[in-house]
């Protein structure tokens, strides 16, 4: 085959569509026959690749190239090359390794174009290969992404329409501009017939408007959250919403939206005064029972010592005993009442005026505590405490009933050692009580906080089984918490948490 005439074209562009020297990207340019035999390659391809001229001219360019990326790669260069001589011009992409020994395959981006000499006629082909790896893994992360995002709209949509809660879009102008379908059904009007229009425009009751519109212009100045709870008259009666406008501010700094989302709680809020009547009369049962039972409980005391000292003559060993029974007994129950009576008064104090000193609360626990710490020989050690927001005498009974706790609860062979530290943890202090007693197995960390609950009989230790209870109402009620860590024979630390 001849190429005279055109050569001196042909180098100049070889040399010049050949130049990756500058750039990392792999640009390939060679002309071949009609056959396909490389004819000429550009030298910046060659340098590339590894590879002498004398390595590809005369030989098929479908084995020259290091078309060993996949089995396939070099079969369809050749049918890209075969084709392009029959009809002019094939375009496709091709895996490659157009590095000799490269460790990774690029994708190259392969024309092959028919050329024509000085006389009209087809005289060779002109190939050009670029790297488009980068381009295309753009591409299909571009791809990925557009399919990931339909995918999300869809569930989005599909959450928004299937939720009873009512969910929905202002503008700046309070103006509706999204009503999912639990919205528009409440209203009783189509999308068409509900957006671009106010509370007002939509029936709602001039206070309940105004109320939205001063919400709205709240969360924009603010530009924070907004929460509250609204009654509202429907065709169902008085139901209460709980609401939440959320404002989308742009790239500027403005909002430019705001979102919304409204729950019915009527059912919830229905449910809890039920429970909080409920429990106020149980509390209130318990509070009049353990009182009213204390006076009984002193005349049974009372009158079983004045047998025993007016009669103890006249009475036989037995009746004696059955004498120091009831006395033992009218003194558990007196305990149980005054205990029960304890955990009655932890919620009928008010919220507390002033924050109350723990090392105080601590000192008046120790004080009552003084014959107990004495009797068994223990120490009560104590950091520094802070000043939290509960109530003086409250903070006195968490301490008390923790330290009695641990001196009762100890080791025979081991006079009680306890620690009391506090450490600021976010707006609580957190607390540890640990001691160095017999400890508590993990399975019954949770058991022994409930009423009435005990983890050993009587006769081994004294005690109602409501002291840690009194514990967990008088943390809780302060929105804290109370966990215990113990292994057996390990002593017990005791966590809680007070707002400070």
């Amino acid at each position: 085959m001849s190429v005279a005439g055109t050569e001196g074209t042909l180098d100049h562009l070889l040399k010049n569509l050949g130049r990756s020297g500058t750039s990392d990207r792999f640009r390939l340019v060679c002309l071949l026959s009609l056959e396909g035999s490389v004819l000429k390659c550009s030298p910046a391809t060659l340098e590339r690749a590894g590879l002498a001229p004398s390595d590809v001219v005369g030989r098929p360019f479908w084995t020259t190239m290091w078309w060993d990326a996949s089995p396939d790669a070099g079969e369809e260069v050749r049918h890209a090359v075969l084709r392009a001589a029959e009809g002019g011009f094939v375009r496709c992409d091709v895996p490659s390794r157009v590095e000799k020994n490269a460790p990774h395959t690029v994708l190259l981006d392969l024309t092959v174009a028919r050329l024509r000499g000085e006389d009209g006629a087809f005289t060779c082909l002109l190939v050009e290969a670029r790297d488009v790896s980068e381009g295309r893994l753009a591409e299909e992360a571009i791809a990925r992404l557009t399919a990931e995002s339909e995918t999300q709209r869809r569930l989005y949509e599909a959450i928004v329409s299937s939720t009873p809660d009512f969910v929905y879009v202002f503008d700046r102008d309070h103006r509706f501009v999204f009503a999912n379908d639990a919205l528009l059904k409440m209203w009783g009007k189509t999308r068409e017939e509900a957006l671009g229009k106010n509370c007002l425009e939509l029936g709602y009751e001039p206070w309940h408007a105004e109320m939205h519109d001063r919400e709205i212009e709240e969360t924009v100045s603010s530009r924070r959250a907004i929460r509250g709870e609204v009654p509202f008259n429907g065709t169902g009666g008085r139901r209460i919403y709980e609401y939440i406008f959320v404002p989308v501010v742009a790239a500027s700094g403005e909002v430019e939206l705001i979102t919304g989302t409204t729950r019915d709680v009527t059912d919830r809020k229905t449910t809890e005064e039920e429970l909080r009547r409920v429990n106020q009369d149980l509390e209130q049962f318990a509070y009049s029972a353990s009182h009213d039972l204390k006076e009984p409980l002193r005349t049974v005391k009372i009158y079983s010592e004045l047998l025993v000292a007016r009669y103890r003559e006249r009475l036989d060993g037995k009746a004696l005993d059955f004498l120091d029974n009831v006395r033992t007994g009218a003194d558990r129950m007196e305990a149980l009442v005054r205990d029960l009576l304890a955990y009655t008064q932890t919620s009928r104090l008010e919220k507390p005026g002033e924050p109350a000193d723990a090392m105080a609360a601590l000192q008046a626990a120790l004080a009552n505590l003084e014959a107990a710490i004495t009797e068994s020989g223990g120490v009560v050690e104590a950091g520094a405490l802070p000043y939290v927001t509960v109530h003086a005498t409250q903070l006195q009974s968490l301490f008390q009933n923790l330290i009695g706790n641990a001196l009762k609860y100890r080791r025979p062979e081991a006079a009680p050692v306890v620690s009391i530290s506090a450490r600021r943890q976010d707006s609580f202090w957190l607390f540890c009580v640990a001691d160095n007693g017999i400890g508590i197995q993990p399975e019954f960390r949770e058991q022994i906080f409930g009423l009435f609950k005990r983890l050993h009989t009587k006769d081994e230790y004294s005690g109602t089984g409501i002291g840690l209870a009194i514990c967990k109402r008088i943390v809780e009620r302060y929105h804290g918490r109370i966990w215990v860590g113990s292994e057996a024979d390990e002593g017990c630390r005791f966590y809680f948490t007070l707002p400070g």
